[in-house]
């Protein structure tokens, strides 16, 4: 039957819709393959920047797990320094893979590989952690702890080498991935794995061996002590004096010391027993200086001081007790002298004088005290004299203006403590009569000046006399006068 035209429109147009949503199929189809294409470029760039990040960290892990593992292997044969020493730069290591795998978490890839590794690395470093302790621990090492969160030594290990296992899994997932890139293992060192039998092994190693010692190394004392036989401190005779003492930890170890100082009156038993204590934490083979507060004394004392040093057994060639009888010199009364007398003056005009203060050794004594005070004389000392003055830093103390009001002979007293002296006597002239007395000396003085002169004179004439004669004329000089008359002119003499 024939088809009509309608019929035929409508065929045509089915045509047309099913080759237009062909075409359109294709279309996509082919975006899509190009996007598909373009997304693997991608990944496989990020897959393989990342296997090369993350083999950097396995491998630092790797290299740390083989130097411990000789470490702890062949550490028998070090010395406790060096094996410590050792220890130390591994530990220094951990915290570097933290950081290293905490930068891998970005971009995401695959399988969330990255936050993987990243707990992973940070629960290894928690586990290193906890290995490193428990060898610092058990051969007594100087150590300070570095995992704190209360994981055990054996779950630390089974940790390890569980994560061993579940990285093993996860290192090949990359492998199917863009990029077919695969990852290190991890590898945990077949001694830490045996650790226990690890240690005992080097906690019975000669050099690993821990001996501790301590000592006395020296002992100082203020003010220096006068030269005596050994176990003797003779010192002046003063009412304190202060010790430093050194204390040496010998071993290679942290050891907490207690240092006692005590002393004991042996004569007189006017002051109490002293004691004191102080105690520290020295470290590795250091050494450290006590101070104790000033203890107290009195002069021509005899006392017993001990200083003890507790924690830990004597080091070689030190002792961690010492003993000394400490013998004060007696107290000798300080004594005064008059370095400068006082001169003779007149009433009304000062003199001065100087009083010098010596202890007992001939020290100088500095910042005393001296007095004068009248011991002989008619009168007293005027409101303006200096009467006290302190000494100087050569115990002198100077006394500038010393006034009288009445004429007499005086001498006077200087007292400093129980230091007392007196002064020669000096005159004391009123103030006329020194007048009188400086004129009749300067009219003596001139009259004795003009005698002298004349004298010279009269020398002077002699000696051209006898020139002038020796040479056979008269001599220079005035002429003899002309007489008048009936007057007989004197004869004279040349």
């Amino acid at each position: 039957m024939a088809r009509t035209r309608a019929q035929r429109r409508r065929q045509n147009i089915l045509l047309l819709v099913a080759l237009a949503v062909t075409l359109l199929v294709l279309l996509f189809a082919r975006d899509v393959n190009r996007a598909a294409h373009a997304s693997s470029g991608v990944r496989r760039s990020e897959n393989r920047s990342f296997a090369q990040l993350a083999n950097a960290l396995l491998e630092s892990e790797h290299l740390f797990g083989q130097h411990l593992g000789y470490l702890l292997t062949h550490g028998a044969t070090l010395s406790r320094p060096v094996f410590a020493a050792r220890l130390d730069q591994l530990a220094l290591q951990l915290p570097d893979w933290s950081t290293d795998a905490n930068l891998l978490r970005r971009p995401d890839i695959d399988h969330d590989l990255n936050t993987a590794i990243d707990q992973l690395t940070v629960q290894r470093v928690d586990d290193y952690q906890v290995v490193l302790d428990s060898v610092a621990a058990a051969l007594d090492l100087p150590w300070t702890t570095l995992n704190t969160t209360g994981l055990t030594s054996v779950a630390a290990r089974s940790s390890l080498l569980a994560t061993d296992r579940e990285w093993g899994t996860l290192r090949h997932l990359l492998g199917h991935e863009p990029g077919h890139v695969d990852l290190a293992a991890t590898v945990t060192p077949s001694s830490v794995v045996t650790l226990p039998t690890t240690l005992d092994a080097l906690a019975g190693a000669a050099s690993l061996k821990l001996t501790r010692g301590v000592g006395i190394a020296a002992v100082a004392v203020t003010p220096s002590p006068f030269p005596a036989p050994a176990g003797r401190i003779l010192l002046p005779p003063v009412t304190t004096f202060h010790l430093g003492v050194a204390v040496t930890n010998a071993a290679f170890v942290r050891q907490p010391v207690t240092l006692t100082v005590t002393l004991t009156a042996l004569t007189g038993a006017t002051l109490a027993p002293q004691t004191q204590a102080m105690s520290v934490t020295l470290g590795p083979l250091r050494s450290y200086a006590f101070v104790p507060r000033l203890l107290t004394t009195l002069p021509g004392e005899h006392a017993v001081l001990t200083v003890t040093v507790r924690g830990a057994p004597s080091a070689p060639s030190m002792s961690r007790r010492r003993t000394y009888l400490v013998i004060l010199s007696p107290a000798v009364a300080a004594r005064a002298t008059f370095s400068v007398q006082p001169g003779d003056t007149s009433t009304g005009v000062a003199t001065h004088a100087r009083v010098t203060v010596l202890d007992g050794l001939g020290t100088p004594v500095e910042g005393d005290a001296v007095t004068i005070t009248l011991a002989s004389g008619p009168g007293n000392a005027t409101a303006s004299s200096t009467l006290t003055a302190t000494t100087n830093f050569e115990g002198v103390a100077a006394f500038t203006k010393l006034v009288f009001d009445t004429p007499g002979t005086y001498s006077l007293t200087a007292t400093d403590g129980l230091a007392v002296v007196t002064s020669n006597s000096f005159t004391v002239a009123s103030a006329g009569a020194a007048s009188a007395n400086v004129d009749a000396q300067t009219v003596s003085a001139a009259a004795r000046a003009s005698t002298a002169s004349s004298v010279a004179r009269h020398q002077v004439t002699d000696s051209m006399s006898l020139a002038a004669l020796a040479v056979g004329r008269a001599p220079a000089g005035p002429r003899p006068r002309r007489s008048t008359p009936g007057v007989r002119a004197p004869t004279r003499w040349w």
